[in-house]
């Protein structure tokens, strides 16, 4: 009896030893993220965390090139988003939609995938400008196309009168301008 219990503890350890050895290569694989996960058009899935994060990053790189055109009374002046200080202000956002969907119970993972097939994700990038740059840039190049305002006169001089036409005033508002951009860009 005592080598029968024997036998089989023996079986059974080599069993699980068998398995545990086949169980690193299955477990400890590189994680994919799950079809149906987006970046603009770009598809995430079938990436693992790190590649995700680099096409994310050169999306990014992309959005920084982007021409930006402000009409002034119009007069067009141009930039670009990288010249506005775009930068990505999230960039957390890929590791936690990562880890909605590689860790937790099995329950929660298979039905975010089951969500993602009904209806794929764009992750939501929060990108920003620099303050200080947009300010340089409304304060060099849109300045040069202000005017003062003024009112129409008439003053008679050596007997005539002298009508002086009103001139319509132009000036940025940098603060709004500021704000239309951060709005327009992100």
């Amino acid at each position: 009896m005592k080598k029968r219990v024997w036998k089989n503890g023996l079986a059974a350890a080599a069993l699980g030893m068998g398995l545990l050895a086949a169980m690193p290569s299955m477990a400890f694989g590189a994680q994919v993220l799950p079809e149906g996960l987006y970046v603009g058009e770009q598809s995430l899935g079938g990436m693992t965390e790190e590649e995700a994060e680099k096409a994310v990053q050169a999306y990014i790189d992309n959005l920084t090139a982007l021409p930006v055109s402000v009409d002034i009374d119009g007069t067009t002046v141009e930039t670009t988003t990288g010249e506005l200080g775009l930068t990505w202000s999230n960039p957390d956002v890929v590791k936690e939609t990562a880890d909605q969907y590689e860790y937790g119970s099995l329950v929660k993972q298979y039905m975010a995938r089951k969500d993602l097939e009904q209806s794929p994700v764009k992750l939501s990038l929060e990108v920003q400008t620099d303050p200080a740059r947009v300010k340089a840039f409304v304060d060099e190049k849109c300045q040069g196309f202000t005017a003062q305002a003024q009112d129409a006169s008439i003053t008679r001089e050596n007997g005539q009168f002298v009508i002086t036409d009103s001139v319509v005033g132009v000036a940025v508002d940098t603060a709004a301008t500021e704000a239309a951009l951060n709005e327009a860009i992100t």
